[in-house]
């Protein structure tokens, strides 16, 4: 090592130094990166679970959930 850096100019040492930091941050910022991206996919996921549901099919089940209870209501009698 004392060899190694003895061969090295005062530039070369500081490039050597900033590289092994570089180095050193982008690993950091690549594993913060990876979470991150996790995390916005994991929320995807689960708001695609909870409004995959079309408004189509929501009009339908209210407009079959009326009409029982139009059918419900009658039989006792009320007129809607």
């Amino acid at each position: 090592l004392r060899d190694a850096r003895g061969a090295l100019d005062d530039d070369g040492a500081q490039a050597l130094a900033l590289g092994i930091l570089r180095a050193d941050l982008d690993a950091i910022l690549e594993r913060y990166v990876t979470e991150r991206r996790r995390r916005v996919v994991t929320a995807f996921e689960g708001w695609w679970e909870k409004y995959r549901v079309t408004l189509t099919s929501l009009e339908a089940e209210r407009d079959a959930a009326a009409g029982a209870l139009r059918k419900f209501l009658g039989g006792l009698g009320y007129a809607l």
